[in-house]
């Protein structure tokens, strides 16, 4: 096992804060209305980084190391990050059994090897596939292949895999039966893995065939965007609890928006029980963006074992709106979100949060503090593009 640590880089986060080979012939598709099991993994939202929004197919065997050793030795490990997420152009191909094989140059240790680097460091390993042929970025897919692909998952240590959908140009039906072909092929090889879907349009059967499923396309790294994930992640709240989670994509933190803007963007995912899956180079992460995703007080509501995730409670003006989700210690997490260009004051009624009694206490989950006992309401000012996150108790 090889093990190296990027001294400087770690450093620097750490400023800011104290992740053999099994055959068997292709599996054939299911016959509809067979119930898809699933391992009881991915019981509050899964935390790790994904390598696609920094490096996509410029990863290498060096890049994925260098980043869970920062991700160990930075302290994000501690606060919950374990995912270790290698996204689309591993691939080599498939061997003459089939078995799928990595790009012998950028990865020349192997899968297997990897996935051992990175469980040395006490973090899990996830690897990409997609239901058609080929990849999104043109690779080798799992189309026909999905059991013995799933036992070459397993066999190599994987613990999560991601599961596409860009090149299979069949119907709904189709896609929603290559997906179940997955979800039932990994739960066959008895490893518990996490299941990520991103097949398409949200279906009420994805909630029961994955762990996770995202809402939309791809995020980038901008206000408006990240707002429209967010938006329409929200109208899918009533499926997601413990072992399902809706997925509005990763944290994508490669410094387009300002440290304000990520740290709504941060809150907006805690308040939607959303996987916090960084999609950054760890390795040279800003310090005060380290300080975001660290957040502790932040990443518990988010990992909040009800499971429940938060909704709209009112817009008190256009662009002025108020987001909570209640907690497992009957407690609820408030964000007050200022979408607009100026900051403005905004305020909470205990009664929009069916609270029957007239005072609460409030702690700032941002400011990790108690700021006091408060009667019938909670009012602050907002900075634009800003929120203020509070626990009311």
């Amino acid at each position: 096992m090889r093990f190296h640590h990027s001294k400087a880089a770690i450093s620097l986060l750490a400023t800011a804060i104290t992740i053999s080979l099994l055959t068997s012939s292709p599996i054939l598709l299911a016959a509809e209305g067979t119930p898809v099991p699933k391992a009881p993994v991915a019981l509050t939202p899964p935390m790790g980084w994904d390598s696609w929004y920094h490096y996509r197919c410029t990863i290498t065997e060096q890049i994925v190391e260098d980043n869970a050793d920062a991700i160990a030795g930075s302290g994000l490990r501690n606060v919950g990050y374990q995912y270790v997420i290698l996204d689309d152009c591993w691939q080599g191909g498939r061997d003459p059994k089939g078995a799928l094989i990595s790009d012998p140059k950028r990865f020349p240790h192997g899968i297997k090897a990897l996935a051992d680097f990175v469980h040395g460091y006490g973090l899990k390993f996830g690897l990409y596939s997609s239901l058609g042929e080929k990849t999104c970025a043109g690779n080798i897919g799992s189309q026909d292949f999905e059991q013995l692909d799933a036992n070459t998952f397993a066999g190599w240590g994987v613990d999560y895999v991601k599961y596409d959908n860009c090149a299979y140009t069949k119907p709904g039906d189709e896609i929603q039966r290559r997906v179940e072909a997955m979800s039932r092929s990994l739960h066959n090889t008895g490893r518990p893995i996490v299941f990520s879907i991103s097949a398409g349009v949200f279906q009420p059967w994805q909630a029961a065939a994955a762990h996770l499923n995202r809402t939309g396309a791809d995020i980038q790294d901008n206000w408006p965007v990240m707002l429209n994930r967010f938006d329409h992640n929200a109208t899918f709240a009533k499926f997601a609890h413990p072992g399902f989670w809706n997925d509005p994509d990763v944290l994508d933190m490669n410094g387009a928006m300002t440290a304000t803007e990520y740290r709504t963007y941060f809150s907006l995912w805690a308040i939607s029980a959303a996987p916090l899956i960084l999609g950054n180079d760890v390795v040279n992460m800003a310090w005060q963006n380290a300080a975001i995703v660290s957040n502790t007080d932040v990443i518990g509501v988010d990992q909040d074992p009800s499971g429940i995730q938060g909704y709209k409670v009112k817009e008190q003006l256009p662009g002025l709106q108020v987001w909570a989700r209640p907690l497992a210690d009957h407690s609820w997490a408030v964000v007050l979100l200022n979408r607009t260009t100026s900051a403005a004051p905004m305020q909470v009624y205990w009664k929009d949060l069916s609270l029957n009694k007239p005072q609460a206490i409030v702690r700032d989950l941002w400011l990790q503090t108690g700021v006091g006992v408060f009667q019938e309401k909670y009012s602050t000012s907002v900075d634009a593009h800003g929120v203020v996150f509070i626990r009311v108790y």
